[in-house]
């Protein structure tokens, strides 16, 4: 249960990050919008197509937080991956090269 509920949590959390960095994203962009239309008008209104403007924005930039977040999870992920990876890989020729010694202790004994 350790590893599988490490996974889980580690997945939890990268899914945590995506939501919330999306989200902070997705309320800038419209905020930046509807800001400048409001500054940008000499009569201080908000037209609905602003709203409408501002709300595509605001879906564009949580689509590409979520995206940088997302891209760089899997990095680090990856990552994470290949040092284990380089780890077990050297126990195994360790393991390996004590084999093939014995082996040749073996052979030279019956020659």
């Amino acid at each position: 249960m350790g590893e599988v509920g490490h996974i889980f949590g580690v997945l939890g959390r990268a899914i945590g990050r995506i939501f919330l960095v999306g989200l902070i994203c997705g309320v800038l962009g419209f905020a930046v919008i509807i800001g400048a239309a409001y500054f940008g008008h000499s009569s201080h209104t908000i037209t609905t197509l602003d709203y409408i403007i501002g709300g595509v924005v605001g879906v564009l930039a949580l689509y590409a937080g979520a995206v940088t977040v997302l891209m760089s999870e899997a990095v680090k992920a990856a990552l994470t991956v290949a040092a284990d990876a380089k780890k077990e890989a050297g126990t195994a020729f360790k393991d390996a090269g004590g084999l093939v010694q014995g082996i040749e202790k073996e052979i030279g004994k019956h020659l």
